[in-house]
């Protein structure tokens, strides 16, 4: 080895085993208070002993799987972002009673008028603990590829029913750690009662929207008050008049004194993937594969939604939370892309797997061990480039993004999966303690969806699979097509019976106008011919389609067998490509690399803490001003009202509301920062977050919340593959922001009393 090959192989193995390059790096598991690196944190100025913040952690709760959330009151009150809650206000304002919430807001008086959220529900953490030595202990040394993956699996189930046994009790989940390299179990208290108390209007809540997400300095009064609510005997359980207030065991204190340059922040919440002790062939992949694909998939979905929410208010209210959501996923991976060729992510792994293929050459107990790696994971990602756009569509056509589909879909698949034990399920959704979100989800699909949505994004994706490769073609589309062409010639037949146009026919079948496009021809035939979407929005309608899907959700699975329809013919068909896959090529990326060869890549790297894995997570820094690597402006640390109202260009996503602009000129209260002399908005720290985080609480050193994390700045994006010390920044909203709305725009006394806030009048109304 060549003393320049050394250096090399020195300096690509420090960058990935140091683990923690800056002393904010890192996001730390809660099982126990050793876990977390005290000794640090207390240079930062922590205050309050790890077994506290342990406790605090039990505050920290996960909403909608997808976000984070903390009990701020004993009576179950909670706080979280805005775009977090967005899917809720979005669901509210679709429908005719709730019109027009999302625009204005809202505010409950009372607990009477405060709103169920449909199909919000949250996980309450009770106990994180390490279960790594009884998983291992069902693998035996001579287990390879499926048998071992089958005996984690089996391991697994065996400890999440063990600790679920009691009727009625906690929600428990096995996690890994880097695929494998240890285990933790996370127990849960499952609140499916959720109900809205307060949120901004959308002119402040999502205040400069798209344009300034991921991107400082910001200006939002991104935050909503939920509040969870539990039966008689404080045990989560579906909605009902007759519930209460959830009493958690911990809440969180919410302070009014604010951050200031320099000061320690933490922040505590569910982090989802992060991807830093991944190879270089995962990231070449993300760049040249993954990425790529999804964000012209999205963005083709973005600008279908976008043109018919302008034709029609109904599909605008229904699909925003759609549309918002997959503009951030855009932006995110627009975000990527650059920062993947601006920092060199590809090219950093690469010269990290050179190093440990030099490693493994030099020595031969390493390579006996680990040799088989690297070759391993560089023949399963060829396989995966060459199915994934397949795979990929299949899964997004059978999703929340095309809800038609994705309830047959669930019919299917819930029919196929019933019949099995609890522990053979191994998709999580269709566990019996999961499945209700599923009925759920179907029984709100005429309130959340149109057919003319439905109809466009159909034909959308037909339209997508069309560009697939000849090989990789979806067969359950190509099907669908040829039975669109033998429907058009059964309406000609009917049509001529009625002595009537096929165009007419057509039209009065379908209500819409007949088209040359193949695609839009076989969407609308499709959802026309289905028995299981209302075909208007008569009560006897709705009430005819909605027992179609439970009948077929609840009757005997012989009954689905014999039950013929076109949209359920179709999602059959999809469901039996989707699974060839699963149990085919697929098996090598998930039984393989996922849970064999990732976990043995983090330990040769070295790898000094877990990538995070949607459990809950700590992570610190200090409060900083922000330096844009894209032009190198400075930034202060905090953003303030003036700032808010120096945007104002009169027209969403930049439209300062009156009342805010009449609070700004009036006396603000006790919510002025004595350093920036004026009310604090938004607030950046070097804290280490990522997707998922939304939402979480920021606590002071003293573990009081003073912020709540919902965005980060284009450097932080990357950090799901490549932590940028010093470079990136989490950007949070101040406390005293949502304060000051609460208490000078809406007048929210109800909310700030149960705070706790000394400053504030106890309102007149019932608490």
């Amino acid at each position: 080895m060549t003393r320049c090959s050394t250096l090399v192989l020195t300096l690509a193995l420090a960058w990935l085993a140091a683990g923690r390059a800056a002393a904010d790096e890192g996001m730390f598991t809660l099982e126990k208070a050793s876990s977390l690196p005290a000794a640090e944190m207390e240079k930062y100025g922590l205050l309050v002993r790890p077994e506290i913040l342990l406790e605090e952690s039990r505050a920290v709760i996960q909403v909608a799987g997808g976000g984070t959330g903390s009990f701020v009151s004993e009576s179950g009150l909670l706080v979280t972002n805005h775009h977090v809650a967005y899917r809720c206000l979005a669901a509210l304002d679709g429908t005719e009673k709730h019109k027009g919430l999302m625009d204005a807001g809202f505010y409950a008086q009372n607990l009477t008028d405060e709103l169920p959220c449909p199909g919000y529900d949250l996980l309450v953490v009770e106990d994180v603990r390490d279960v790594t030595d009884k998983v291992r202990a069902a693998v035996k040394p001579a287990m390879k590829g499926h048998k071992r993956f089958e005996a984690i699996r089996l391991a697994k189930e065996a400890i999440v029913a063990a600790c679920e046994k009691e009727p009625g009790g906690p929600i428990c989940e096995v996690g890994d750690l880097d695929g494998g390299r240890g285990y933790h179990l996370s127990v849960y208290t499952r609140i499916r009662d959720v109900r809205l108390v307060y949120a901004p209007e959308k002119d402040i809540g999502k205040y400069g929207g798209d344009v300034d997400n991921w991107m400082y300095p910001r200006h939002t009064g991104d935050y909503t008050f939920l509040r969870a609510y539990a039966d008689a005997s404080g045990k989560g359980a579906p909605y009902a008049d007759g519930n209460v207030p959830y009493r958690p065991k911990v809440f969180l204190k919410v302070s009014t004194e604010g951050v200031a340059k320099n000061d320690m922040v933490m922040v505590m919440g569910f982090p989802a993937r992060t991807r830093r002790h991944y190879p270089a062939e995962s990231a070449r992949f993300s760049s040249e594969v993954d990425m790529p694909l999804r964000t012209a998939l999205y963005q083709g979905v973005i600008d279908l939604v976008h043109k018919l929410s302008a034709e029609d208010d109904l599909t605008a209210r229904r699909y925003q939370a759609i549309e918002a959501g997959l503009n951030n996923a855009v932006k995110y991976y627009g975000e990527s892309t650059v920062g993947f060729a601006k920092w060199n992510v590809v090219a950093n792994r690469e010269e990290v797997d050179k190093a440990l293929a030099a490693r493994l050459a030099a020595d031969k107990q390493l390579r006996k061990q680990y040799g088989k790696v690297l070759p391993a994971i560089a023949r399963i990602y060829k396989s995966y480039r060459g199915y994934f756009p397949r795979y990929a569509l299949l899964t997004r056509m059978t999703s929340w993004l095309l809800k038609s589909v994705g309830t047959a879909y669930d019919i299917v698949r819930w029919n196929e999966e019933r019949a099995k034990p609890d522990r053979d399920r191994k998709d999580e959704i269709y566990k019996q303690k999961n499945i209700y979100k599923v009925f759920e989800e179907a029984d709100l699909l005429e309130e959340q969806t149109t057919m003319k949505g439905e109809r466009a994004l159909l034909a959308y994706f037909i339209r997508e699979a069309g560009k697939l490769p000849e090989g990789q073609r979806i067969k359950a589309v190509e099907r669908l097509l040829k039975w669109s062409k033998r429907e058009m010639g059964k309406i000609a037949a009917e049509a001529r019976k009625a002595g009537r146009t096929n165009e007419a026919r057509y039209e009065e079948l379908t209500g819409a106008k007949p088209t040359d496009d193949p695609a839009e021809t076989a969407a609308a035939l499709v959802l026309a011919r289905t028995k299981l979407i209302a075909h208007g929005s008569s009560a006897q309608e709705l009430d005819r389609a909605l027992f179609e899907r439970r009948r077929l959700f609840f009757f005997e699975p012989r009954y689905e067998k014999r039950y013929r329809d076109p949209l359920l013919d179709f999602a059959r068909d999809l469901a039996k490509e989707v699974k060839k896959i699963e149990e085919g090529p697929y098996r090598q990326v998930e039984e393989t690399f996922d849970t064999e060869l990732r976990p043995a890549y983090a330990t040769l790297a070295g790898a000094t803490y877990p990538d995070a894995n949607f459990q809950i997570r700590l992570t610190y820094g200090q409060v900083k001003d922000y330096t844009s690597s894209a032009d190198g402006a400075e930034h202060r640390y905090m953003t303030d009202l003036a700032g808010v109202l120096a945007k104002d260009k009169g027209a969403y996503p930049f439209r300062v509301p009156p009342a805010l602009k009449a609070a700004a000129a009036a006396d603000k209260g006790p919510w002025v920062d004595a350093t920036v002399k004026d009310v604090p908005v938004d607030f950046t720290s070097t804290t280490d977050t990522t997707g998922g985080n939304s939402g979480s609480p920021v606590l002071d050193r003293q573990g009081r919340l003073v912020g709540l994390l919902f965005d980060g700045t284009p450097e932080s994006i990357l950090s799901d593959w490549q932590f940028l010390a010093g470079k990136q920044r989490s950007i949070c909203l101040d406390i005293r922001y949502a304060l000051f709305l609460a208490d000078k725009v809406h007048k929210a006394s109800r909310v700030l009393y149960e705070l706790g806030l000394s400053n504030v009048a106890a309102p007149g109304g019932s608490r």
